[in-house]
């Protein structure tokens, strides 16, 4: 046994020793210009397009192989590039072959490195590209050709080295036949492969991009990741099995599995993300500025999970859709213009293609029970269905009143809301609901009195407030009033230079005991008119409260110690 391992090693010796003296013969009998120039020779030939090579070298540590500086693959001579004149270029390029197939005249490449590639991908709008080389295509198999695509024939060649690594790289991508330009800098690759058995591969790596930028018709935000795999590739059956990988982006970490198909009829391709726990407020970051703009004024606080699912098909219309669920924890949210602040220990959201759905439990408003749910449908212009209980300060609906009333209004409310439309018009929105008021009060320029506390139960959707009890107190007297008031909400939602289109109506009954004095602010100036007395009334009133002569009253109305 020891005789036999001694003449194995040195056979193997043997063999070593007589690979270094053959490299020392090719630098003496094959100076590196030749070999230079016998390089580019072979390699311009082979892609069908200008190579340019500024210095060769044979290199022996860490496998037999050759090293390039300074590399450039030139553009297709009868295409214009913008902003590149060639394909790619890299400071340096290591080729490293596998010893043993050499012996049978066998050339396998073990690893290729890659140093500061900058590589330029352009489509024009005709659809022509300078990624195509027509010289490689004739070399490849008819059988190859019938069950592959450009894109998984140059896959196919990929994934046949041994070891690949990239380092410090770039790459720009335009399409001017879709409008997509897309680049990205600080590209690392490591990369490893098996070959267990005929047409199977196993492959481990990680691939960092520093920066990937994408813009379409919207300019989507910049984004960093990085991705590390175990993967298995099945050629026979074109299909690439993910079995565990980890994706980092932009500081948000998920675990993903996945799998992917692409015969001859066309792709398809799944792929699960789960995360830990993720800081709500750096999903804002992952927006595009055009949506990220309208975040502007909103505060966000808390925890989500994520586990959701991605499918691309290319046999279906859309080919791309996903689904999947988050989990919300200690959720705080407030707005620039609405005071206030939003909190919930949880809350369940389920999304689809186009469709969002939201739960909350054990939520609160300024520190008052909340508890609602919303589904949120075409996100290019969303819709909003749902429903909101709870209580809240009447204070937050100032915002919402007309200005030039300079109205003030305070006190608490319990509310049921329903509400459906679009998100960014809510004047058009549809609503409905109930509203209790306690320990309220009112002011406004236009009411000849405050009402110093108001109580009410009132129930109204988008065109009709139903008043089932209010009562007011001043101090000169109570009013009371139950009845029906028509646009009321669409006129006190609506802008003030739309109002004009919009005629609230009254249908009630008002009781009233007040002081006279408070008619006096409307007497005209002229004589410097007063009244004084107790006045009591029970009256019917229907009209237009925009047009206060157009209200037609029917009841009683009496005058105790008057005087004018």
């Amino acid at each position: 046994m020891k005789k036999v391992v001694r003449i194995v090693i040195w056979v193997a010796g043997v063999f070593i020793g007589l690979v270094v003296v053959a490299l020392i013969l090719l630098k003496i009998f094959f100076p590196e210009d030749k070999v230079r120039t016998l390089a580019i020779e072979k390699a311009t030939e082979a892609l069908g397009r200008p190579v340019d090579i500024k210095g060769v070298d044979l290199s022996v540590w860490g496998g037999l192989g050759v090293e390039l500086d300074d590399v450039t693959i030139a553009n297709p001579e009868k295409m214009t590039v913008p902003g590149a004149d060639n394909l790619l270029s890299a400071s340096y390029i290591d080729v490293k072959l596998a010893i043993l197939p050499l012996i049978s005249g066998e050339y396998k490449i073990d690893r290729l490195i890659i140093n500061e590639p900058s590589i330029h991908l352009y489509k024009s709008a005709a659809g022509a590209n300078n990624y195509t080389f027509a010289a490689v295509e004739k070399k490849i198999p008819s059988d190859v050709k019938r069950q592959t695509t450009p894109a998984t024939q140059a896959a196919a060649a990929a994934i046949s080295f041994n070891r690949v690594e990239i380092n410090s790289g770039s790459l720009t991508y335009r399409d001017d036949s879709s409008r997509i330009n897309a680049a990205i800098s600080g590209l690392n690759l490591r990369s490893s492969l098996r070959n267990p058995r005929v047409n199977y591969f196993e492959t481990t790596g990680k691939v960092t991009v520093g920066e990937l930028t994408v813009i379409t018709t919207d300019t989507l935000p910049r984004l960093g990741f990085t991705i590390a795999y175990q993967a298995e590739y099945d050629y026979g059956k074109k299909q690439l099995l993910l079995r565990a990988g980890t994706l980092e982006v932009n500081g948000l970490k998920l675990s993903l599995d996945g799998s992917l198909s692409h015969p001859a009829s066309g792709m398809t391709a799944q792929l699960s993300l789960q995360s830990g726990e993720i800081d709500v407020d750096q999903l804002l970051n992952l927006l595009p500025p055009r949506q990220r703009e309208k975040t502007k004024g909103v505060s966000l606080d808390g925890h989500f999970v994520l586990d959701a699912e991605v499918d691309y098909d290319t046999h279906q219309q859309p080919a791309l859709s996903y689904n999947g669920t988050a989990q919300l924890t200690d959720l705080t949210m407030s707005m620039k213009d609405i005071p206030g602040e939003l909190r919930f220990s949880k809350a369940l959201v389920d999304f689809k293609q186009n469709n969002l759905r939201m739960n909350i439990e054990d939520g609160s408003f300024d520190g008052r029970p909340l508890t609602g749910h919303a589904v949120i449908e075409n996100f290019d212009n969303p819709r909003v269905n749902g429903e909101l209980a709870g209580t809240f300060n009447l204070a937050y609906i100032e915002p919402f009143l007309p200005a030039e009333a300079n109205a003030k209004l305070a006190g608490m409310s319990e509310f049921n809301l329903k509400f459906s439309g679009p998100v960014e018009q809510y004047d058009s929105l549809d609503f409905s609901g109930e509203v209790k008021i306690t320990n309220g009060r009112y002011s406004s320029d236009v009411m000849p009195f405050p009402l110093d506390s108001l109580s009410a139960d009132i129930y109204f959707d988008r065109r009709l407030t139903k008043v089932i009890r209010f009562s007011a107190y001043t101090n000169s007297g109570f009013v009371n009033f139950t009845g029906r008031i028509t646009d009321l909400v669409p006129y006190m939602l609506t802008d003030s230079a739309k109002t004009r289109g919009i005629s609230p109506s009254v249908d009630g009954k008002l009781s009233a005991k007040v002081d006279l004095s408070i008619a006096n602010s409307f007497l005209p100036p002229k004589g410097n008119p007063k009244m004084t007395g107790d006045l009591d009334l029970d009256i019917a009133l229907t009209g237009s409260l925009d047009r206060l002569d157009d209200i037609k009253p029917r009841g009683r109305v009496s005058v105790a110690n008057g005087s004018y």
